[in-house]
């Protein structure tokens, strides 16, 4: 294991690490903004492969990746494949099919997997986190990287990990001397000894309680106000299909752009556009999305359903 400076120097370490110039990475859309960046310092060509929700989806286990799309996209120069489960921003959690699937395409390649399960945590009964790794032939081939930041809401902290075999935890340590080349000790210790604190206190399981609580507070509102959302399975995000708010997009702008900045204007709720979670060839996909959040406080999220009300008069 390779402790880093939080999770996104365990992405950028490791792709950097086992990432040479002309190298492809298949990156699954929507994807966390990180990785393409990282590919791209790395020499690498990124390659995107979407996940596809049908019309009026309202789960994010309904977002599916095409097999042979993917199969398609493999070329000789391919060398790893970025997972991310927990997704952010869907919240979709891969099940064991799903990642037995991908597993098989993955040995049949001979590719490399980095496993991205910072939101490992936070998942919703009845869906269950399965670590890729674990899966039959794939130890050897898979960095998964976890984030004390997300694990105990301690993002400032900046302790990340990544858990792989010997041969490839060397080359991530070799990538990571040149990056941060040590990480704060005393938070180290202190997530050393949280973890040990968290089985006898439960908090594993009232981490994924008091989000599935919040979770559902949200999706209530949103429902509430004629919206569509679709509903995580992990992590703290939810998408919302748009497509029935009557707002007009700007010339030259993007429509998911145009909506979050009219909703934080004129409504006074924050959200994200989703677009910038795609490549630009896909950017279409998010033109009817928002992501919202709901890591925020009880009072917070009330505030946020009272005003998302005045929805009533912009939906269709």
């Amino acid at each position: 294991m390779v402790v880093t400076a939080g999770a996104t120097e365990g992405i950028f370490a490791s792709i950097q690490a086992l990432v040479d110039p002309g190298d492809e990475v298949i990156l699954i859309e929507p994807f966390y903004d990180s990785y393409p960046a990282a590919v791209t310092m790395a020499g690498g060509i990124p390659v995107y492969v979407p996940l596809r929700g049908p019309a009026g989806a309202r789960r994010s286990a309904d977002w599916t990746l095409d097999m042979d799309e993917l199969t398609a996209a493999i070329t000789p120069r391919t060398k790893l494949l970025v997972v991310n489960t927990p997704a952010n921003p869907l919240g979709k959690v891969f099940t064991r099919q799903e990642l037995e699937a991908l597993a098989a395409v993955v040995q049949r390649f001979n590719l490399t997997v980095l496993s991205d399960e910072v939101y490992e945590w936070m998942v919703y009964r009845p869906a269950q986190h399965v670590r890729i790794a674990t899966l039959p032939g794939m130890w050897e081939r898979t960095v998964t990287l976890g984030s004390a930041g997300k694990t105990f809401s301690v993002t400032g902290w900046k302790i990340g990990w990544a858990i792989a075999p010997p041969r490839l935890a060397h080359a991530i340590l070799m990538a990571h001397q040149w990056i941060p080349f040590a990480v704060c000790t005393p938070m180290q210790e202190a997530i050393a000894v949280a973890f040990e604190e968290a089985a006898r206190r439960n908090y594993f399981e009232w981490l994924a309680e008091m989000y599935r609580v919040k979770r559902d507070r949200l999706l209530e509102a949103l429902d509430a106000v004629g919206l569509t959302p679709v509903t995580p399975d992990g992590s703290y995000f939810i998408i919302v299909d748009t497509s029935a708010l009557d707002v007009p997009t700007p010339p030259g702008e993007r429509r998911d752009v145009a909506i979050c900045r009219w909703l934080t204007t004129e409504i006074g709720v924050a959200a994200i556009p989703p677009s910038p979670f795609y490549s630009e060839p896909h950017q279409h996909l998010a033109k009817h999305l928002a992501r919202f959040t709901f890591c925020k406080t009880d009072d917070l999220l009330d505030e946020a359903a009272q005003r998302l009300r005045k929805l009533h008069k912009r939906v269709e």
